[in-house]
């Protein structure tokens, strides 16, 4: 299982142009920029499963489309695991999922179902309800893209009573994106939920994957413990200096430093 994700912005110009694109495997496109303006930033991420020598590329989606090289990154990552005691590998567990049509919501709190299921190794996912339920408790990452083809595209990536992350954008036909790792116990669920009281998500460049990043292992005496966070702002913030993050939802490993 891998992880890709892209950041575009477009150039300074005077030449209007966009930096929407896709992530592909082979025929399968694990997401979507898809941004409605010109001179416009945007990001898109999501997880897929990989046969031997198969290929991951980023194309655009339009034919006049530009990137800036300064603010403009791909990456990706191979998802490993531990081995616990027996010397057996951890099994795999992630998914990718989007809508098979548009979805419209006039209510707060709504749970979205992604019905069309890209991959969903382990099948934790379940596209009948739009709920990830953690068969081993663990590390977890998530991440959600949206896109609205009017209105607004907000959503919640929630964990029980745990949001994870938010895309809270003040524009309609706007495009967004938000991802967060999180500590489950097994048989905890995870789903998004509508942010506000009106939004619409375009099937085509919305999207929801997560996988497990590393399964707890308890008292095992592992010679690299795997560090992973996810912080916040407790409040509204005018930035001067470096940010302090100060709302910690995970913090395995001790690796953030909450005082600096």
């Amino acid at each position: 299982m891998y992880f890709f994700a892209v950041t575009t912005t477009t150039p300074d110009s005077i030449v209007k142009t966009r930096a929407d694109a896709d992530i592909m495997a082979d025929d399968v496109r694990v997401c979507r920029i898809d941004s409605n303006v010109d001179y416009d930033v945007g990001s898109c991420q999501g997880a897929v499963e990989l046969s031997k020598g198969q290929r991951v590329w980023v194309q655009p989606v339009h034919s006049i489309t530009s990137f800036k090289a300064s603010a403009s990154t791909f990456t990706g990552f191979l998802s490993t695991h531990p081995l616990g005691y027996t010397g057996m590998a951890t099994p795999w567990f992630g998914f990718n999922a989007r809508f098979s049509s548009n979805a419209d919501f006039a209510s707060n709190a709504k749970k979205l179902q992604w019905d069309n299921v890209i991959f969903n190794k382990g099948c934790a996912y379940d596209p009948n309800t739009g709920n990830f339920t953690a068969p081993v408790s663990g590390l977890y990452f998530f991440a959600v893209n949206t896109r609205a083809p009017f209105r607004k595209a907000n959503v919640d990536i929630m964990a029980d009573d745990v949001r994870v992350c938010r895309i809270d954008s003040k524009r309609e036909d706007d495009a967004g994106s938000c991802q967060g790792a999180v500590e489950l116990s097994r048989g905890q669920q995870v789903w998004v939920q509508s942010y506000g009281t009106s939004n619409s998500y375009r099937a085509s460049a919305s999207s929801f994957t997560g996988f497990l990043y590393t399964p707890s292992l308890g008292c095992a005496d592992l010679t690299t413990q795997p560090s992973i966070f996810n912080v916040r702002l407790s409040s509204d913030k005018n930035i001067t200096n470096t940010i302090l993050w100060d709302k910690v939802i995970l913090n395995h490993g001790q690796a953030y430093n909450l005082h600096r």
